[in-house]
């Protein structure tokens, strides 16, 4: 996770955070429901993936821009 926040840091530096954001809650959800994906037996990482990529998708539209 660490290298994700600082992947987010340098992107925001050196792109659009309108780009950014809608990418790194991508790039979280796919990490998390993979990882999810295999201790899950009953199939519910598909329903927790869902609502972390709209947590993260909607907290991300209220984080401030980077400078």
């Amino acid at each position: 996770m660490l290298t994700l926040v600082l992947l987010a840091a340098l992107a925001g530096t050196r792109l659009s955070p309108w780009l950014v954001a809608p990418v790194m809650a991508v790039a979280f959800t796919a990490a998390w429901s993979w990882r999810a994906a295999s201790t899950d037996d009953g199939g519910l990482w598909v329903v927790g993936g869902i609502l972390v990529l709209l947590g993260t998708a909607a907290a991300d539209d209220r984080m401030p821009a980077f400078p």
